[in-house]
């Protein structure tokens, strides 16, 4: 059988480090778009292709809820919204985003501004972290891990990433440490 290893997850310094960048405006040209993507994925555990691909028609800000078809498993998608995200995407719109009609909301900072991409989001990581230190996953991952700590069964966490199955999510035991070891295993005689 196939032996997996623990998803890689945010360190508690790494953590810091992205909440302090949400709480810092810097003059990076793109701050505002940054801090909307990265809190999409590590507060609701999206996908880096499901940000990227966000639409208006997606948010019901009246109702705090974000609906989306995923794209990877098809699944759909609903979530709640915080306060914290809606003003995120907000102040996008309002001071970064291109004045152009399209549906999608996160849009290339550049002309022909077009959809945003995977990597755009990657990228989105690079003023916090430095290059390619953290990956997007990572913040699904971290997002997954948080709610294994907080006590969250393992349905539940599997509904909150859109999987379809809850066989996935298992790997994430291994990423709460504090629940670990409350119940050690003697190797004595073994």
């Amino acid at each position: 059988a196939h032996k997996s290893s623990p998803p890689i997850i945010l360190t508690d310094e790494q953590i810091d480090i992205l909440l302090n960048y949400f709480k810092k405006y810097n003059a990076d040209k793109i701050y505002y778009r940054n801090v909307a993507v990265l809190k999409l994925g590590f507060y609701l555990g999206l996908r880096a292709s499901d940000i990227a691909n966000l639409k208006f028609e997606n948010f019901d800000f009246y109702n705090k809820i974000l609906k989306i078809v995923q794209q990877k498993t098809l699944k759909e998608l609903s979530l709640p919204i915080t306060d914290s995200i809606i003003n995120s995407i907000f102040l996008y719109i309002e001071k970064e985003r291109p004045k152009i009609d399209s549906k999608f909301i996160f849009l290339s900072s550049k002309s022909p501004y077009q959809t945003m991409n995977k990597l755009a989001v990657r990228r989105a990581l690079d003023p916090v972290f430095g290059k390619n230190v953290v990956n997007p996953h990572m913040l699904r991952k971290t997002f997954a891990s948080q709610l294994l700590v907080s006590g969250s069964n393992i349905d539940i966490i599997a509904n909150a990433l859109g999987h379809t199955g809850n066989k996935t999510v298992h790997k994430y035991l291994d990423t709460d440490e504090i629940n670990m070891k409350k119940c050690p295993i003697s190797l004595i005689n073994i």
